[in-house]
């Protein structure tokens, strides 16, 4: 008998798209019972060892934030949330220091300064409201740098009681009278600033935690620079206001293209990241059962089905995640020697949280009153995810390359082929495009950075097919051998089979089977010796 045997695929909680809508203090029972907490979150970020999360969009970085914060909020402390991607609301503050800026000559140094300031501020507002001495908090100041963009940032911060100065930061805001003094205004602020760290660093009795979110920048924006400018200046700022005090921790996530394309600060970044980051990938050898994806879902799973059915909980309790997998995964998705569920569902993503609960929640919509996942369910699905994951990569694409460039990738890969040569790719860029030659390049290693493209080909020395993609952990691609574009866009763009170098074993030319069949199925001839 199958586990809760009357429960239907519509039951099931397979998460959210958006990891940070998983997290609810009026539901600790399903934070609890759902979160894979993969990395110690105590000892590294709550206790001010690490203060940095990076990594690719959607693996996880806002739901690892988030995780922080219940934990902190659980522990009775208190919390400031800042969402960097929503300074852009206001387009008069925003176009007005955009003018402002672009007078500055340091403006590394007025970013620094301000970043400081600001956050300085917005601790003492939060934590001491009787702060005798108001005019030391940047949204008092007439000086004219910082006025403006502690205006530009200050309506993202929720909760809090803030004036501006005698104006109401909601409303309109006139800039016409403001001047700006470079030299002074800097040499301003920086007083403020010691008069304000020495403040915190002597009366902070209880546990702050300022997290910010959403550090990412767009080649579509015309203030591309200027979020270049305050996302890496905001990451040394943190730094040097995490040795403030041991009660004051600040932690921010920003995604790995982003970082990519800042790193013009030099190499003190990069000693930042690896001293005080964490990395957040999904890279382990293991791609079946024992994968953290798959061990994720599965607990989003179980606790469904205890929710359900409160009678036999104890039983559910108890089941082994095989059990728990297989009773909505019976047949094999994969009709291949192996038929790994897991694998195959892995194989079609890109190995991320985001991407596997959107292909999971797809399915679901095809299932929803059965009582598990089929084959028909899943070759129902391929078509809208491949669609989804295009639209996914072009919004990584977009911090990174122009959008004309994307439209170019559009006509280079529409209706080509699945694996091609390298120099294979360089002709067809020619053909389809204007691009130079060192443009061309340059796309090309970005796919490989964003997991579009990858290796797949036989080793003969190790006698397995090798599969190179930059979310496996491998940096670079291998331009000598065989290339393929992942498989979860194989459908977006029409792709077609390369001179039959892909066979699926049952005959048909279902783009889902082809590789993972006939791959596995030459390993194990291969170790049977039969060629």
């Amino acid at each position: 008998m199958k586990l809760v045997e009357s429960m239907t695929i519509k039951e099931l909680y397979l998460g959210d798209i958006e990891g940070k809508n998983e997290f609810n203090l009026d539901n600790e029972k399903r934070v609890e019972e759902t979160y894979l907490n993969i990395k110690n979150i105590d000892s590294e970020f709550i206790n001010n060892n690490k203060y940095y999360i990076y990594g690719h969009k959607g693996t996880g970085k806002t739901s690892l934030l988030r995780y922080v914060e219940y934990k902190v909020k659980k522990k009775k402390n208190q919390t400031i949330t800042i969402l960097f991607k929503e300074i852009k609301q206001d387009t008069l503050i925003y176009s007005t220091f955009k003018n402002l800026l672009a007078q500055v000559k340091d403006k590394n140094s007025a970013a620094i300064a301000f970043w400081q300031w600001f956050l300085l501020s917005i601790t003492i507002e939060e934590i001491f409201p009787n702060y005798k001495d108001k005019t030391d908090l940047i949204f008092n100041t007439n000086n004219g740098i910082f006025r403006i963009l502690s205006g530009f940032l200050v309506s993202i911060v929720k909760g809090l009681s803030v004036k501006y100065g005698n104006a109401d930061i909601n409303g309109e805001l006139s800039f016409s009278d403001l001047t700006l003094n470079e030299t002074s205004d800097i040499f301003a602020a920086g007083q403020k600033i010691r008069k304000l760290e020495n403040y915190i660093r002597n009366n902070l009795n209880t546990k702050l935690y300022v997290l910010i979110d959403e550090l990412e920048t767009s080649t579509l924006s015309t203030s591309y620079e200027e979020d270049a400018i305050l996302i890496k200046n905001l990451i040394l700022t943190v730094e040097n206001l995490n040795n403030l005090s041991t009660n004051l921790t600040l932690i921010t996530a920003v995604r790995t293209e982003v970082l990519n394309n800042i790193f013009t600060a030099g190499d003190e970044i990069n000693k930042l990241l690896e001293s005080k980051g964490e990395e957040i990938k999904w890279t382990y050898d293991n791609y079946g059962l024992e994968h953290p994806l798959i061990k994720m879902i599965i607990k989003k799973i179980r606790y469904s089905m205890k929710e359900y059915s409160q009678v036999s909980s104890s039983k559910i309790e108890k089941a082994t995640n095989k059990e728990i997998f297989e009773r909505w995964f019976p047949n094999k998705l994969l009709k291949d020697i192996n038929g790994n569920n897991a694998k195959f569902l892995l194989h079609n993503t890109w190995i991320k949280p985001r991407d596997l609960v959107r292909f999971l929640q797809i399915m679901q919509d095809h299932a929803v009153t059965e009582k598990y996942f089929t084959r028909s369910h899943y070759d129902k699905t391929v078509k809208e995810y491949s669609t989804k994951a295009w639209t996914e990569l072009k919004e990584e694409l977009i911090s990174i390359i122009s959008k004309d460039k994307i439209n170019i990738l559009e006509k280079v890969f529409a209706n080509y082929f699945k694996t091609f040569s390298y120099p294979e790719l360089i002709a067809r860029f020619n053909e389809k495009s204007n691009l130079k030659l060192e443009d061309v390049e340059n796309i090309i290693n970005i796919l490989y950075e964003i997991g579009f493209i990858g290796n797949n080909y036989w080793n003969e020395r190790k006698k397995r097919f090798v599969y190179r993609y930059s979310y496996r952990g491998e940096k670079t691609l291998d331009d000598n051998e065989r290339i393929e574009i992942h498989r979860g866009l194989w459908m977006n763009f029409s792709l077609k089979d390369n001179k039959a170098s892909y066979v699926n074993v049952n005959g048909s030319n279902d783009y889902s089977d082809t590789t993972d069949s006939m791959n596995d199925m030459k390993e194990k001839l291969r170790e049977l010796g039969i060629k």
